[in-house]
Order: C-alpha cells, then structure tokens, then sequence
C-alpha cells in the first residue's frame, strides 16, 4: 500500500466517523389488516400481573381509518404464580370478561388516534357491572354512576382507555428526530386531555432487531402541580356532588407530584413497536414538611409479530 493512499484513509478516516446521521421521520404504516400478540407484565406497588391479549385491527366499514379491538385477553400470572388452577381461573374470569369488552379504537392513516368507539356503551356495561356484583350498595353505585357520566369525568376514563395507543405509536406518529439529541416539547393540556405540560425526550441509537433496522426512544415528563391540583379538585367535587355532600374548598394533602416515563423499541419499517416500557409515579405530601407517600405503577409490553422471529420470552433488550 502507497504512502499516499495510507494518508488518504487517515484522513478519510475520522471524517466518517463524525459524519452526523441523517434525521429519521417515524412513520406510521401498518398493514391495512392484522393482529398482533401483547404480552403485558404490570406492576403497581407491590402487586404484578402478566397478561396476554391480541390486537386486531381491520378497515372501518363507517368513516375513515382502521378499527383496532382488544381481544383474546388472559391473565397469565398473579404476583409471580401461574394462573393454572381452576380457582384461580375463576376468581380472573371477571376482570378477564371486563378486560375484553374495553372498546375499540378509531386510528387514522398516519397513526393518530381518532376516537373511541361506543365509550358510552362500555360504560354503561362498568356500571351495570358494579350494580350485579354486590361489592357497593344501591346508594352507592347511583352516586359512582353519576359522577362517570359527568363530561369531564367521562374525557379523563376516555384519555386513560387510549393511554396504551399514545404509548405505542399516537405520540411518535410523524416526529422527525435526530440521533443523540434531546428535545423538550411543551404540550397544550387541553389538547391531550393530561397533565403534563413539559416531556423531554431522547432519540437513541439505530440499531437492528429481530432482523430489522429499530429506533430506540426514551420519554420523560413531569406533570404540572397547578395543574393537578385543580384536576383533583374538580373530581373530588363531582364525586361529593353525587353523594349529596358539601364540595370541598381545599384537598386534604399539601402537595402532590406525577412523573411519567416511557421507553420503547420500534422498527422503522411502519412504526412497529417490538418492546415498550411505560412508568408513573405519583408522590403526595400529607404535610409540607413530611415524607411522601408513593403510588408507582410499570407496564411492560412485549410484542410478536407473526413475520418477525420470536423474542426471548420476558428478555428484555432496552438498555
């Protein structure tokens, strides 16, 4: 080898090496029809379930867009013991038949979330639900059910039915992100239906994955305190309103903190999500000078396209 050409790939060298990557637009493009099998672990407190469900998705016959439903659903393990006996079974058949009647989603061609299906419907069946089970008296249940028929009440269990899609695709639908940046979004509140005004996020590596090229993304948001505190009132005072009682003035805690978090691994081949690993904590203050009381809840999900090789069960590959 030449001298000359020796100093040419030492030049050439380091050049390459700092050549910045170019952008990546995160693009929404799953096939017109298809399902897709979840297996879910989540944990709240010290309390943890494994789930599995099927997400089946096909052409609205009425207005645009796919509908996606939440299917085939099956709990797996409860605090760490197989659900295999049969009076296991029966105590989550319950929760497994209410899992299942959760309703479908409207999603648009670039991956927004349009609506939720026939919401009223599934929530008159919750109530119908609580009024055959015994757990709540008659009183009771007529004061829960018309605090869940309030609007506001109704757009916040709305928000939370469509949290798993936001997580999975609605909020990276379209974002255009360069390798090893950080961007800090500031989010209209209304426009959500949340709390959280500020998220910053961090676009990782490209990497490949189960045979494909992959984005790795981490989220991280703190909710406003102002804000919380006037949701929580508001709430407060619906749910006192239906049982007849003076509305409260002030919430009986001092301060109270949510920071939510995301971190996942998607293909770049249509905004497939492979893992997705959400997290809240919420810390509330008795008193201002006391310790806080923490309320933390994880969802882990676990994705098997039927094209894509297999992952290890329950490995997880997030850093």
């Amino acid at each position: 080898m030449t001298n000359a050409l020796l100093l040419l790939l030492a030049l050439l060298g380091p050049l390459q090496d700092e050549a910045p990557s170019s952008p990546v637009t995160l693009t929404f493009g799953w096939p017109a029809e298809g399902s897709v099998r979840v297996r879910e672990q989540a944990r709240k407190n010290d309390a943890g379930a494994v789930m599995s469900y099927v997400l089946r998705w096909s052409p609205a016959e009425e207005g645009e867009g796919l509908l996606l439903a939440y299917t085939d659903f099956l709990f797996l393990e409860i605090d760490g013991e197989e659900v295999t006996t049969p009076a296991m079974r029966s105590a989550v058949r319950q929760a497994e038949v209410l899992a299942s009647a959760i309703p479908s989603l409207r999603i648009g061609a670039d991956g927004a979330l349009l609506g939720i299906e026939e919401f009223g419907e599934m929530l008159e069946r919750l109530i119908a639900h609580m009024a055959s089970d015994g757990s709540l008296e008659p009183e009771k249940v007529d004061q829960v059910a018309r605090a869940m028929r309030e609007p506001s009440v109704r757009d916040t269990m709305e928000a939370k039915c469509s949290e798993f899609w936001q997580a999975w695709v609605g909020v990276w639908a379209g974002l255009e992100l360069e390798r090893g940046t950080d961007e800090v979004w500031h989010l209209d509140v209304e426009e959500t239906k949340g709390v959280t005004r500020e998220l910053l996020i961090t676009y990782g590596e490209r990497t490949h994955h189960r045979g494909l090229e992959c984005v790795e993304i981490e989220m991280e948001g703190d909710a406003d305190e102002q804000l919380i505190r006037e949701k929580t009132l508001a709430m407060v005072g619906l749910l006192a309103e239906g049982a007849d009682q003076e509305l409260p003035k002030e919430l009986p805690f001092a301060r109270m903190t949510r920071t939510d978090r995301t971190h996942g691994i998607w293909a770049l081949d249509g905004l497939r999500p492979l893992e997705v690993l959400t997290s809240s904590t919420v810390s509330v203050w008795q008193s201002a000078d006391g310790e806080p009381e923490v309320q933390a809840e994880e969802h882990h999900y676990f994705f098997e396209w039927e094209d894509l090789d297999p992952a290890p069960e329950g490995e997880s590959v997030l850093r």
